[in-house]
């Protein structure tokens, strides 16, 4: 059977019954009742049917009549049979609960990932680097939900869950807000990125940070988040360094990283082909001071959907981002 669309409920009341007198009190209830003792043929059955008295079946049917004005029922002796307001009737009432039914099994499928629609709202770098792999895992879990991705900043992420632009986020960051959930999702050690042909790429052992910041670094612009965290550890180690290349372009970092024009701190994740490939070697930092890289999912508690739900469940029971 082709599932109607949620809306076909409004057509269908539009269609049926707005046109009636009194139909603002009329009810599902005496709808279901009607249909129910025409398919039956007789208030006993219905009543068996429905699970209800029979004499809550004729109060139903009484006031069902008189909102209508007329009688739907001819009550003989035998089998109960619809007057022709009846008839006229019955095909409207059986669309409105035909609708209606449709209309849960909506819901149901959407509620087990069946269909639907997921908007993620996420850092840019994230969204490049890390989701595609996360994407990929949960399309093959539900490949009837679509997906839209928002890319942006973490500011402009948290921004957005608190204006409603969307409802589920990732940041590289957590902020004090009481509307606001975060929920950590992974949390990564830094490393030195090196080329694989850099001298340190054949380092065993952990590499100091006083030969490490001899090295020309490669470093996201200043005012970035990722950067003020660098920036605030050095300096309170009174280290002093040379930064060579500023850029937020990942793929050029990783370009200038694997030309072996500099050298960079990151979490792996965000170069996992890179590494994979052996263009790119992670580094051990000795007595490492740079703080793991953070990643947190943010909404509004109370106002996620299915999708959300089925999202936030995934991300956290089947990936680690190292």
């Amino acid at each position: 059977m082709i599932l109607m669309k949620p809306m076909s409920i409004v057509i269908f009341y539009n269609i049926s019954i707005t046109h009636i007198k009194g139909v603002d009190k009329m009810t599902l209830e005496q709808i279901r009742t009607f249909v129910a003792i025409y398919r039956l043929g007789s208030y006993l059955k219905a009543a068996e049917y429905l699970f209800l008295p029979q004499s809550t079946l004729s109060h139903r049917i009484n006031q069902l009549e008189k909102e209508l004005g007329k009688a739907v029922f001819i009550r003989g002796k035998d089998k109960i049979r619809l007057t022709e307001e009846g008839k006229g009737f019955l095909p409207y009432a059986e669309k409105v609960l035909e609708a209606l039914d449709q209309g849960k099994r909506t819901v149901e499928n959407i509620k087990n990932g069946l269909m639907g629609k997921l908007i993620i709202g996420s850092s840019i770098s994230f969204s490049a680097y890390v989701l595609p792999e996360i994407i990929d895992s949960f399309t093959e879990h539900f490949p009837d939900i679509a997906i839209k991705v928002v890319s942006c900043s973490s500011d402009e992420v948290i921004k957005s869950i608190k204006d409603r632009s969307f409802q589920l986020g990732i940041t590289k960051y957590s902020i004090t807000d009481s509307q606001l959930t975060f929920k950590l999702i992974n949390s990564e050690h830094i490393f030195l990125i090196v080329s694989k042909d850099h001298p340190f790429a054949k380092e065993s052992s952990p590499v100091s940070l006083e030969d490490i910041l001899d090295q020309p670094l490669i470093l996201y612009p200043e005012g970035s988040q990722y950067r003020e965290t660098v920036d605030f550890t050095l300096k309170q180690l009174n280290k002093p360094y040379h930064v060579k290349y500023e850029t937020s372009n990942l793929e050029l970092i990783t370009h200038l990283i694997q030309s072996n024009a500099g050298v960079s701190f990151f979490a792996p994740s965000y170069m996992r082909k890179a590494l994979s490939s052996k263009q790119l070697t992670k580094v051990m930092i000795k007595n490492n001071p740079l703080p793991m890289r953070q990643t947190f999912l943010v909404y509004r508690k109370n106002e996620l959907n299915s999708p959300d739900h089925l999202f936030i469940e995934h991300i956290t029971k089947n990936h680690q981002f190292t």
